[in-house]
């Protein structure tokens, strides 16, 4: 294929002359679209130009930024050269930039269908199954299944399942996405067709169009840099020689992710996707042999294809390929990727690496200064980090990999923080060759993430050649591999005893799956990785099979009706904040954020940012018309910091500029000055230092001191629950429009308008009356845009005022995770006594959170911990108090369960404690110790209608615990590295804000004269279903259709004074408003309701006779006070119950766990739409698994994490942070409702659903902790420990203690 220099006959240069074009064509959506050099910039990224206000193609999503969430998935359609056919790949237009779509066609989520036109068949499946919540991950979704269709319209219930591992969804759990996606397949298809639905109109959108047959070269010049795209080999080597210093695109998965956060910064970038002589696959020989441009998933698609038709030695590398590749990344960056890209970056994790030199991997590359073609092993390709012996000059042009001989094994190995899409903690691969005799003839061990670059660990692989395979002389090689990678606490990427401990791990399960292989004696145990079966869901009987047709007509109360915006959700019609035009004259902030956690502003020149073009001004605190101190509870908050500033990443100065991408580059371009000073970075610096805010509250009950004396065992101990990003998919963002007189609309992702209504007001020294917020449905919240969303409205409002032009405000994923706080990591120093059955009777508990630099809402959410820290457990003896810690990190705020989630994982971990001392089932003791009907709580309230033993004893009997226990000993007993583990734990959730004034809103119903109904309250539509449920109230009240009721956007102008949609009191309290409404407007209107009248008639006969259709109500939960001095009070309007049980697997060779199955009961009241509600339920659990298991954050703070600078934050992306994943969900996932549910005191019977079945995850975390004890008991430790969530694969390994 390759020829010399000499002997190329076609150089760009020459070919410029007749066929270079200064353009790029392409099909959008099956038209043909040109950009012109000048019109565009080539490194642009596609989702950032189809999102932008000219092409306004805003169903596909931008939410990271790193292909590492699917929001922003479209199909690209070109020609595989491999297969010589046309294919649609689903690839991540956040990383695509616009010259690399040159020749090709793309296809977004507007193509599908539309609501007005029609459903797509794989919309119509994702309605049908309210696989929808908050919709923003939705398209995504959406075209990955139409991509998977179009290529193969019949999979298996297994491809599905390993198709969407790149596509994450916070909302739903998954099952209900599992539902839509299983429509399709071959082996697991409903019976009914989603086609044939009439509710929804069925559209087959045309295939997409095939790429343009003639595709020339382009050369591109913008700015400083020159964009080109080569149609053959000879035109690269011209260009790459011309441009020795040009970066080679292909997927540009790495390069991508560079210029989201800088200037292009090298003279030339040259797209090779039109290099059709890269591209190629075979086996020739006895070698695997690819080019370097050759696709990922084309790769795998291969050795799945192959893997039958070669021999059973051949195979080997084809299976083992494959497993790597399936691990490596998601479809979406497979579709993009080759395996060049991902070595060339230098990293020290990337997986591919290992696996070329493991197997001896010989690369070919070209010098195309010399024209000479030159094979180096990859032994020799990495040089150190991020270096590797390629010269500006070099293209690597192909991979030869030997496929396994006769004796030779080969196997992968891979941990990270989640089984799928995720960077490794550690990878390896390891290749021997073993004689008749049992010696090791040759053998290679290469591991990732155990040193700066990717490496062979020689002292190993030396001692073990020519030695016999036995397990005596792979024990003898760990402290061989220990001393070759010598890691430190300051070792990059941290977990350095767990990164030392899988590298014995992984060659301990080589020798066993070799010896297996070999068909000798191996340990069963060992071998095998934790299964993942097929996810089973229990059966869904509160939904109807109807699907699609549920009748709008009708009123629909206790119906699954669908969400009232599903269709557009999955069509991308659904429109957000984000998604808006910017208004004309609108200018874009850029903020000037702090770089030390705690410093004194010394000096701040701006002179670099307003040099930038573009940029217009630059706002700081010297702006504020107002006040620049600004809070939620208390005022603490600089707007703009002043002179010191108290966390990385605080606001100092806002750029404006013409367009986003410079307001944020010109940011960057700020000189901050700063006399650092000490800083708070942990709770336990914060307890050493005694640095608290104001106040602690405690609650108290009966006499624990006394207690404590007479209890015959007394334990003490302590235990730590991370913080939690809430990963709303829409990040921050808001407009701010000014009015004449001084007035400012805004326009916010906010779970609170009046929130950001009452602190632009104070910031811009106006009253709210001048100040109206409006809100758009939210692409998710979680709590975490209660508050925090009035930073930037804060921000936006006063630079509107100064410059009085619309200013709009967005964060980039990164930036949200560093600027947004989240969940407050706690801390729990408790001590309990109790008799010989474990029955309790004393409890002491002192809480300390992590609040961050601010105040924020932490006293409520401390408040509802205490509420919380008995779990469902009747104590007598009671004493707690919470200590708000305060530290130089970002503010902690509102998540999802607000402080009970710790609370109530400390007050199960307790118990746990408790039975291990007494040596009886943890179950036992907590159902000796459980709440009964008319106990009293430990702040005073009866619980009557207490529905937590009836949950539990149904757990019990379907999940069979007793018979599961027997079950897992028996396992355990028999299976020395796999531990299984299970628990059960009940729930009980007490419901209100706990401050009592916010649990109060209002409505406003507006009937017009065509019948029709316009409804506004105080809610916030953020993924929940409010509005759909909300609607359902209304048509019921009225007796009407709800198709004729439209909900609008939230807005302070129509219902003033409006309490966060937080605390799962959405549709109690915004439900019972505009019930009220509706039975004031039925008074008026019933006398002109006569049975010879239809609605729409008696409406006009009431506007004729001058009726008033307006209906305007406030609603105020009775009776909820605490009064924290005296300690007593009515702090929760009601109670939520439930249970839940679960199965665990664990591996204690890397810590890896899998979820075999979780039964969940809840008490719902009576479902209001028990669709959406089962939703919201799966939902939490979710999240809640995510908390105890996997999301982790990080910040440097000098004790744990010295290997990052103070303050930092290493988790801020979905790179680093990860949640859990389409595959992620319990292999067998029960959920249900509590039969013959009622509320007395809930609107229509209902009951609060959003928060409390998160609690339930921890069944979760206290199996894994069963399985633990198994492990710790077998390898003569104690099974009493405390835990620290999350359990992460590292926890859980260092918990377990494993010998190998």
């Amino acid at each position: 294929m390759l020829r010399s220099l000499s002997n190329l006959s076609r150089s760009f240069a020459v070919a410029s002359k007749a066929n270079v074009q200064n353009s790029i064509e392409f099909l959008l959506n099956g038209k043909k679209v040109t950009l012109h050099e000048g019109e565009f910039n080539p490194v642009q990224t596609l989702v950032s130009w189809l999102r932008s206000d000219k092409i306004n193609l805003k169903g596909t999503k931008l939410v990271c930024g790193e292909g590492g969430c699917g929001a922003c998935t479209v199909v690209l359609t070109q020609y595989d050269p491999i297969t010589k056919k046309y294919v649609h790949r689903s690839v991540n237009s956040c990383l695509l930039t616009l010259g690399q779509i040159h020749g090709q066609s793309v296809t977004t989520v507007e193509h599908l269908g539309t609501k007005d036109k029609g459903l797509h068949p794989v919309q119509k499946a994702f309605v049908k199954h309210h696989a929808v919540q908050c919709g923003y991950c939705t398209p995504g979704f959406v075209m990955n299944t139409y991509s998977m269709l179009l290529n193969n319209p019949s999979p298996t219930l297994q491809e599905v399942e390993e198709r969407f591992e790149g596509n994450i969804c916070r909302c739903t759990g998954y099952r209900a996405i599992h539902d839509a996606l299983r429509a399709f397949t071959k082996d697991a298809k409903e019976p009914d067709d989603i086609t044939d639905n009439s509710e929804c109109k069925t559209y087959i959108a045309p295939n997409p169009a095939k790429p343009l047959e003639s595709v020339k070269p382009v050369d591109i010049s913008y700015k400083d840099l020159h964009f080109y795209v080569p149609t053959s080999f000879e035109q690269l080597v011209e260009l790459k020689k011309k441009h020795p210093k040009s970066a080679m695109l292909n997927g540009n998965t790495e390069i991508g992710v560079e210029l989201k956060d800088k200037e292009p910064d090298l003279p030339a970038y040259i797209s090779l996707h039109q290099v059709p002589e890269l591209n190629h696959l075979a086996i020739v020989g006895n070698d695997l042999v690819f080019g370097s441009s050759t696709k990922l998933q084309d790769i795998l698609d291969f050795c799945i294809r192959e893997k039958t038709n070669v021999s059973e030695n051949h195979s080997r590398l084809l299976r083992e390929l494959k497993r790597r590749l399936q691990t490596f990344a998601s479809t979406q960056i497979r579709n993009s990727a080759c395996v060049a890209g991902n070595i060339a970056c230098g990293s020290a994790a990337t997986d591919m690496s290992n696996f070329l030199i493991g197997n001896d991997v010989i690369l070919t590359i070209l010098d195309v200064n010399t024209g000479e073609t030159r094979k180096i092993n990859m032994d020799n390709f990495y040089l150190g980090y991020r270096k590797t012996c390629l010269k500006p000059t070099d293209i690597i042009t192909k991979f030869e990999i030997p496929l396994c001989q006769e004796n030779e094994h080969m196997f992968v190995y891979k941990q990270a923080l989640r089984r799928d899409d995720d960077i490794c903690i550690v990878s390896a691969t390891m290749r021997v060759r073993i004689n008749k005799e049992n010696k090791v003839e040759k053998i290679r061990l290469a591991y990732s993430g155990l040193s700066p670059s990717p490496s062979r660990a020689r002292l190993a692989e030396d001692y073990l050649t020519g030695k016999e395979f036995t397990l005596e002389n792979i024990q003898k090689c760990y402290d061989l591999i220990l001393k070759e990678f010598p890691l430190d606490e300051l070792s990059p990427g941290g977990r350095v005893e767990f990164r030392k401990q899988l590298s014995s791990s992984f060659l301990f399960r080589f020798f066993n799956q070799v010896e297996k292989e070999r068909g000798r004696v191996y340990d069963k145990s060992s071998t095998e990785e934790l299964p993942r079966p097929h996810a089973k869901f229990g059966i869904q009987t509160h939904m109807t099979s109807k699907g699609c047709e549920c009748d709008r007509q009708k009123q629909s109360m206790y119906e699954p009706i669908h969400h009232r915006w599903s269709e557009q959700m999955t069509t991308g019609q659904a429109s957000y904040t984000i998604d808006m035009l910017t208004p004309t004259r609108g200018l874009y902030g850029g903020v000037v954020m702090s770089t030390v956690p705690h410093g004194i502003i010394k000096k701040a020149d701006y002179s670099k940012c307003l040099a930038v073009p573009g940029v217009v001004d630059v706002v700081t605190y010297k702006d504020v018309q107002g006040i620049n101190l600004v809070g939620d509870v208390i005022n603490d908050e600089e707007v703009f910091a002043e002179k010191e500033v108290k966390f990385v990443g605080q606001s100092i100065a806002m750029v404006l500029a013409e367009d986003n991408e410079t307001a944020w580059r010109a940011a960057k371009l700020a000189e901050i000055e700063y006399e650092e000073l000490p800083s708070v970075l942990s709770i336990r610096q914060a307890i050493e230092k005694q640095n608290y805010f104001e106040p602690r509250h405690h609650i108290k009950k009966g006499n624990p001191e006394e207690a404590f004396k007479k209890c015959k065992y007394v334990i003490e101990g302590e235990m730590e629950m991370g913080g939690q990003e809430q990963l709303y998919l829409e990040t921050q963002n808001c407009i701010v429009e000014p009015l004449e007189d001084k007035k400012l609309r805004i326009y916010s992702s906010t779970q609170a308008p009046t929130t950001s209504q009452v602190q632009a007001a104070r910031a811009t020294g106006v009253d709210m009356k001048d100040i109206d917020v409006e809100v758009h449905r939210l692409g998710g919240g979680f709590g975490g845009k209660e508050t925090r969303a009035a930073c930037q409205s804060n921000m936006c409002s006063v630079a509107a005022r100064k410059h009085n032009r619309p200013i709009r405000l967005v964060l980039d994923r990164k930036t949200d995770l560093e600027v947004s706080g989240g969940r407050h990591p706690m801390l729990c120093k408790y001590k309990v006594g109790f008799d010989e059955n474990g029955k309790i009777d004393a409890y002491w508990a002192d809480i300390y959170a992590n609040c961050g630099w601010s105040v924020d809402i932490s006293i409520a959410v401390t408040d509802r911990s205490l509420f919380h820290i008995d779990g469902g457990y009747s104590i007598p003896n009671f004493f707690t108090q919470a200590f708000l810690c305060q530290t130089n990190l970002p503010t902690n705020t509102a998540f999802r369960g607000f402080g009970a989630p710790q609370a109530a994982f400390f007050a199960d971990e307790i118990i746990d404690q408790v039975a291990s001392r007494v040596n009886k089932p943890p179950e036992e003791v907590r159902k000796l110790n459980m709440y009964k009907e008319g106990d009293k709580t430990h702040f005073g309230t009866v619980l009557k209608n207490n529905r937590i033993r009836e949950s539990w004893d149904i757990i019990d009997k379907q999940f069979e615990f007793a018979k599961m226990r027997k079950e897992v000993d028996e396992f355990n007993r028999t299976h020395r590295y796999k531990k299984r583990g299970i628990a059960m734990i009940p729930l009980k959730f007490g419901i209100s804000f706990t401050f009592g004034t916010l649990n109060q809103a209002g409505a406003l119903i507006q009937i017009y004269k065509d019948g029709s109904i316009l409804a506004s309250h105080a809610g916030i539509e953020m993924g929940q279903g409010l509005n759909t449920k909300l609607i359902q109230i209304v048509a019921s009240t009225l007796r009407v259709p709800h198709d004729i009721i439209r909900i609008d956007n939230t807005s302070t102008n129509k219902v003033p004074n409006t309490s966060p949609t937080a605390a799962s009191s959405g549709t109690d309290l915004n439900g019972w408003a505009l019930h009220l409404a509706c039975l004031e407007l039925n008074k008026r209107l019933d006398k002109y309701r006569t049975p010879d009248r239809t609605w729409k008639e008696a409406v006009f006969a009431a506007y004729l006779a001058k009726e008033n259709l307006t209906g305007q109500a406030r609603y105020a939960t009775p009776g909820i006070i605490w009064d924290w001095v005296k300690g007593v009070g009515n702090p929760f309007y009601y109670y939520a119950y439930g249970a839940a049980a679960s199965l665990v697997e664990i591996d204690l060779l890397t810590g890896d766990h899998v979820v075999h199955r979780t039964d969940l009961v809840y008490d719902v009241g009576r479902p209001i739409n028990p669709a959406i509600d089962m939703g919201q339920v799966e939902g939490a659990f979710m999240q809640g698994y995510g908390l105890i298991t996997m999301e982790e954050l990080i910040h440097g703070d000098n004790e744990n994490y010295k290997w990052m600078k103070p303050g930092y934050n290493k988790t801020n992306n979905i790179g680093y942070y990860k949640v859990p994943g389409f595959n992620d969900v319990p292999a067998q996932f029960n959920v249900s409702f509590l039969e013959g549910g009622d509320n007395e005191v809930g609107i229509y019977s209902t009951k609060a659903v959003g928060e409390p079945p998160l609690l339930l995850a921890n069944s979760i975390g206290l199996a894994i902790k069963d399985a633990i004890k198994y492990a710790r008991k077998e390898n003569g430790l104690s099974e009493q420990f405390q835990l620290h969530y999350p359990l992460t694969a590292a926890r859980i390994k260092e918990f377990t203690s494993a010998k190998i």
